[in-house]
Order: C-alpha cells, then structure tokens, then sequence
C-alpha cells in the first residue's frame, strides 16, 4: 500500500470518529435525557471494514496481550498519535519508537512488519 493511501485512510477514520461524536452531541442537545454515548451513529460496520483492510495490507494482524494491534492501538489508545508522549511504544531494545502521525506508523510497520506488540 502506498504511503499516502495509508495515511488517507487513517485520516478519514479520525474524520468519521470527530463527526460522529458532534452528531451525538448535538442529538443530546435534542434528547437531554439520553446518554451522548447511546447517540452515537452505528457505522463501525464500515470503520472495522476499512480498518481490517489496513491491517491485513500492512501485515499488522499479530495482536497484542490486550487484544489490539499497532494501527488500533494508535487509533484508538493514542487518538491518532495526539497522546502518543503520553503512551508511548517500544521496541524490543527498549528504544522509544515516534508515533505522532500516520505517516510515522506507516514507516512503523513497513519496517517491522513482524514486530510484536
């Protein structure tokens, strides 16, 4: 996979998960009564598609302990890199591994695509 399709990819998984969460809290404004979590739109058929797709493409489907692999992880546990100084990652000599981006994750698993989480 190109690097730029990957990065588009991970980019409009980021878009999908900020619009939803602005449908939800906009639904809650109508529905004070309902939790904003309950309002969010069920389209993570289509995320879990895309985001299958990703994985299998870039040979990341080695999960780690917790049942993530390196692209859920940064999605999900880093928000999109944003937390990553927060969490970061190693690898198996111990040396901080930058995952502030897409970009960084690509070059990530293009050159460990057998590394473990």
């Amino acid at each position: 996979m190109k690097k730029q399709t990957f990065i588009n990819a991970i980019n409009a998984l980021e878009k999908q998960i900020k619009y939803d969460i602005e449908v939800s809290k906009n639904l809650a404004l109508a529905f004070p009564n309902a939790f904003t979590a309950n309002l969010m739109p069920e389209n993570q058929l289509l995320s879990n598609a895309l985001l299958g797709v990703l994985q299998e493409e870039m040979g990341d489907t080695t999960l780690c302990k917790y049942g993530q692999s390196w692209i859920e992880w940064f999605c999900w546990e880093t928000n999109f890199g944003r937390e990553s100084f927060r969490l970061k990652a190693y690898d198996e000599n111990k040396k901080h591994i930058p995952m502030k981006n897409a970009g960084q994750l690509y070059n990530f698993l293009i050159k460990n695509k057998t590394l473990k989480l």
